[in-house]
C-alpha cells in the first residue's frame, strides 16, 4: 500500500497552500501508544519524530514556493509549523511538519529534509514556566469592602471568587470580625479554566463541570494582602522646595483674622523627590489621590519670619504666629505646633533694615483612608500680634518657607477596607500553572485523553470514570505461536502506598503531626508482600486544613494561623496553598461583621472546610479519616469516610495489590483500522480473560508485522460504599485511617 503525506498549511504561514507531497518511497513509521500518556500527561513525549527526505519535484517545489531560490524574497515561511498527516489507506499519523533543510544535488536537483513530529501542541509544554500570576485576572479586581464580601457568599459556585469564613487569628473574642479579617478564595475551576484558555486548549469533562469540582476553592494563604509595586509607585510621591524660598505676606492681626497660604513644593523630580504617578501639582501644591486606599502624609517645613521696613526708621513692633497644617478635601485636619517668630525690636527702636527670626522646623503628619479624586495639600495659617503700640510701623511682615522643606505621601502597602483588590496579588505568587494542574490531577486521579479529531481538545475524567465496559475482542488477532509473558502483580512497586498532603507549620497541623506522627488526613495502604520494602508516596502540593471551633460560638471553620513560642498569633508568615470545599451559608449563633463605616450582626456564615458540611458531611477532601478533629461536634454530628482515597484511588490500588493481578504481554496482528479504533477506555478480551490495555510498542503501519502489547488483568473490584459515623469523643472511639 502506498504512503501518502499530506500537508495542510494554516494562516500562520505566508504562502497559503495544501497538498500531497511526492515521496521517494514509503515512510517507515514506528508508533507507540501508552496509558501513561493519559494518566501522566505532563510526562508525555511526542509519539513520533522522524526526518524524511523528499524529492524536488515540480509538485513539491510548488508546495514549498520554490524556497530554494535564495536570490528572491521567500513566500514560504519555515518558522511556522504546518499540519501533516500520513495515510496508509487510513490515517495513521497526525502531527506537524517542519522544513529543516534544503539540499542541492550535483545534477542541480533539489531534495527537502522534512521533520515530522507528533502532538507538538501539548498542554504542559505550552505552559512551561508560566505562573498563575501570568494569567489575566484584571476582570476580578474589586473594591475590598463588606458589600462585595457578602455578595460573594451567594454567587453561583465555580466562577470568580468567594470570601469564606476562615480564622486567620485576627479576632480575639471569635465574635467580632472585621472586613480586614476576610480574604478572597479563588474557585479551583476558575483557575483551571483560565489556564486552559491561556494555553489555547479546551476540555470535555463531566467531572470538572460538576457541582463537586465547582465548589472547590483555593483560599488566600499569604501573610498579608498587599498592593503591587506598580500600585505603590503610582501612589507614592515626594516633593520639595528647591532653589528659592517661598514668601507669603502676613497682614491678619491677632483676634481679628488669619492668613492662609498653600505651600508650593516646586520640585518633584530631582532625587530624592519623585512622583511616579504624576499626582502632585508643583504649580498648585495639591496632591490628587489616584486610587482608594490608606495614605500617610508627612511634611517637614523650615519656617522663618521676616519684617521689612518699607521706608527708613520704622518700629518693628509685631511677631508672627504660624500653624502649618494639612488640608484634606478642603477641610483642615492636623496642625503643627505654632512657633512664635520673634521679630519685634520694640517701639523705642527705629530700624531701616530687614529683620528675620530664627528658622523653626515643623514636622506634621496625617494618615487616613482616601478615595480617588480626593485632594491633600499643606497650608500655613498665620497672624500677627503686636508687642507694643506705635504709629511708625510701615513694615511688611512675611512667613518664609526655606529650601529643603518637603512633603510626601506613602501609601499603606497592606490592603484595607475600601482599597481596590488587584486579584493576581491574592494568588500564590510562585505557583506555576503546571504545578496547579498536576496537583489536581494527582489528587483526583484524573486521566487525560487528547481528542483524535479536534486539535487541543482533551477529554478528562477520574480513573474510575475513564474506563467503560465496552469490550473489544482481540482473540483472533493474537499470535498464539508467540508465548505471552505473564508477570504476577507486575504493576505492584511498593510495600506501602501513602497518600498525603504536603505538611505545613501552622498550629493545628503541627499539633496533629506532633501527636500522631502523621500529616493530617493522610492515608496509607499496606501490601501483603514479603519481597518489597519501599513506600510509594503520592503527595500533592496543597497542605491539609483542619477545622476548628471555639466555645464562643457554634461555628466550625478552618483555622490557618501561626503562633510564636509564647502562643501569640503572628501574621508574618505565608502558608502552603490549600484546597477546600465551599459549602455555602450555614445558620449559626450571631457574630458581628464590622466595616470602617458600620457593623452588622450576622446569623449565617460562609462555611468552607475539608468537609462539605460540618454537621452531616457527605464528602471529605482528606485522603483518610483523621484520628482527631479540632472542633466541637454538634449533637449527632457525624464524620464520613467518603474521602479522596476511597473515591478516587481505592479501586486502582486494590487492582494492582490483589494477588490475582498480573501484567500480561502478548503479540497481535494489528491493522491501521485497529489502531484507529484503539481506545484505552475499553476492555480488551483474549485468552478468555478481560484486560486493560497499558501500552502498544512500535506499531509500524507500513508493514504487516506483529505488534507487542501490554495489558493488566482486570479485577472485578467491590464497589466502595461510603459510611458516616457519629463523633462521640469517647476514649475508645478514635478514628482509624483505614475506615
Amino acid at each position: 500500500m502506498n504512503t501518502e503525506l499530506k500537508i495542510y498549511q494554516t494562516s500562520g504561514t505566508v504562502f497559503m497552500t495544501s497538498g500531497t507531497i511526492d515521496l521517494h518511497d514509503d515512510i517507515p513509521i514506528s508508533l507507540n501508544y501508552s496509558i501513561a500518556d493519559i494518566k501522566e500527561p505532563q510526562k508525555r513525549n511526542s509519539d513520533y519524530s522522524k526526518t524524511v527526505t523528499v524529492p524536488g519535484t515540480n509538485n513539491n517545489n510548488k508546495l514549498f514556493a520554490h524556497i530554494y531560490e535564495i536570490g528572491v524574497d521567500r513566500l514560504y515561511n519555515p518558522n511556522h509549523k504546518v499540519e501533516a498527516r500520513v495515510f496508509y489507506g487510513n490515517q495513521v499519523f497526525k502531527g506537524f511538519m517542519r522544513l529543516a533543510k534544503i539540499k542541492t544535488l550535483k545534477n542541480q536537483k533539489i531534495e527537502y529534509y522534512l521533520e515530522l513530529k507528533g502532538r507538538l501542541d501539548d498542554l504542559f509544554t505550552t505552559l512551561v514556566d508560566k505562573r498563575l500570576t501570568d494569567l489575566t485576572w484584571t476582570d476580578l479586581n474589586h473594591v475590598y469592602n463588606r458589600a462585595n464580601q457578602i455578595a460573594s457568599w451567594s454567587t453561583p459556585v465555580g466562577s470568580n471568587y468567594v470570601y469564606p469564613f476562615i480564622d486567620y487569628g485576627y479576632s480575639i473574642n471569635k465574635i467580632d470580625y472585621d472586613v480586614n479579617h476576610f480574604f478572597p478564595a479563588v474557585y479551583i475551576k476558575e483557575v483551571w479554566d483560565r489556564i486552559f484558555s491561556y494555553a489555547g486548549f479546551q476540555y470535555s469533562s463531566s467531572f470538572l463541570t460538576g457541582t463537586f469540582f465547582k465548589s472547590l476553592i483555593m483560599p488566600f494563604v499569604s501573610d498579608k494582602m498587599r498592593l503591587s509595586n506598580a500600585q505603590i509607585t503610582a501612589r507614592n510621591f515626594r516633593a520639595s522646595r528647591l532653589t528659592t524660598d517661598q514668601t507669603d505676606t502676613v497682614t491678619a492681626l491677632w483676634a481679628n483674622a488669619w492668613d492662609y497660604d498653600t505651600v508650593i513644593f516646586n520640585n518633584d523630580s530631582t532625587a530624592p523627590s519623585e512622583d511616579g504617578g504624576g499626582n502632585y501639582n508643583t504649580g498648585t501644591g495639591i496632591y490628587t489621590v489616584p486610587a482608594n486606599g490608606y495614605y500617610n502624609f508627612v511634611t517637614s517645613i523650615a519656617l522663618y519670619g521676616s519684617a521689612t521696613p518699607n521706608v527708613a526708621n520704622q518700629n518693628v513692633n509685631k511677631n508672627i504666629y504660624c500653624y502649618p497644617r494639612f488640608v484634606v478635601n478642603n477641610v483642615a485636619t492636623t496642625y503643627g505646633t505654632p512657633p512664635v517668630m520673634n521679630l519685634s525690636t520694640g517701639c523705642s527702636t527705629l530700624v531701616s533694615t530687614p529683620q528675620t527670626s530664627p528658622t523653626y522646623t515643623q514636622q506634621v503628619s496625617w494618615s487616613g483612608f482616601l478615595q480617588a479624586g480626593d485632594t491633600v495639600y499643606v497650608q500655613l495659617q498665620s497672624q500677627l500680634f503686636s508687642t507694643c503700640t506705635s504709629a511708625i510701623d510701615d513694615v511688611t511682615y512675611a512667613v518664609n518657607v526655606d529650601t529643603g522643606s518637603y512633603f510626601y505621601a506613602k501609601v499603606d502597602p497592606e490592603l484595607k477596607d475600601g482599597d481596590t483588590v488587584t486579584f493576581s496579588n491574592t494568588l500564590p505568587q510562585e505557583m506555576k500553572a503546571t504545578e496547579f494542574l498536576m496537583w489536581i490531577m494527582k489528587m483526583f486521579n484524573l486521566y487525560f485523553e487528547y481528542d483524535k479529531d479536534t486539535p487541543n481538545k482533551i477529554h478528562i475524567a477520574p480513573r474510575n470514570d475513564f474506563y467503560n465496559t465496552t469490550v473489544q475482542d482481540w482473540s483472533e488477532k493474537q499470535d498464539v505461536e508467540k508465548e505471552p509473558e505473564i508477570i504476577p502483580m507486575g504493576a505492584l512497586n511498593a510495600k506501602r502506598y501513602r497518600f498525603t498532603y504536603k505538611k505545613d507549620g501552622d498550629v493545628l497541623n503541627k499539633t496533629y503531626e506532633n501527636t500522631y506522627g502523621e500529616v493530617y488526613g493522610e492515608r496509607y495502604k499496606d501490601v501483603d508482600n514479603d519481597f518489597l520494602k519501599n513506600t510509594e508516596t503520592m503527595e500533592i502540593g496543597f497542605s491539609p486544613t483542619p477545622s476548628y471551633s471555639s466555645t464562643a460560638s457554634d461555628r466550625i471553620y478552618p483555622a490557618i494561623l501561626n503562633v510564636d513560642s509564647s502562643m501569640q498569633v503572628v501574621h508574618n508568615k505565608s502558608m502552603n496553598p490549600r484546597i477546600l470545599y465551599y459549602g455555602g451559608l450555614k445558620t449559626c449563633q450571631a457574630w458581628n461583621f464590622i466595616s470602617k463605616t458600620a457593623g452588622t450582626s450576622q446569623t449565617q456564615y460562609p462555611y468552607c472546610g475539608h468537609l462539605d458540611d460540618p454537621t452531616t458531611p457527605t464528602i471529605d477532601l482528606n485522603f483518610g479519616v483523621p484520628y482527631e478533629v479540632y472542633y466541637i461536634p454538634p449533637w449527632q454530628g457525624a464524620y464520613t469516610n467518603n474521602n479522596i482515597y476511597n473515591v478516587y484511588w481505592r479501586q486502582f490500588i486494590e487492582e494492582i495489590t490483589d494477588y490475582n493481578s498480573s501484567i500480561v504481554t502478548a503479540w497481535f496482528w494489528l491493522t491501521p483500522v485497529d489502531i484507529l479504533e484503539v481506545d484505552f477506555r475499553h476492555i480488551y478480551r483474549f485468552m478468555n480473560q478481560n484486560f486493560r490495555l497499558n501500552k502498544i510498542y512500535d506499531y509500524n503501519p507500513s508493514a504487516l508485522s506483529l505488534t507487542k502489547c501490554e495489558f493488566i488483568k482486570v479485577k472485578a473490584g467491590v464497589p466502595f460504599v461510603p459510611q458516616n459515623k457519629y463523633i462521640i469523643g469517647a476514649n475508645d472511639d478514635t478514628f482509624n485511617s483505614t475506615l
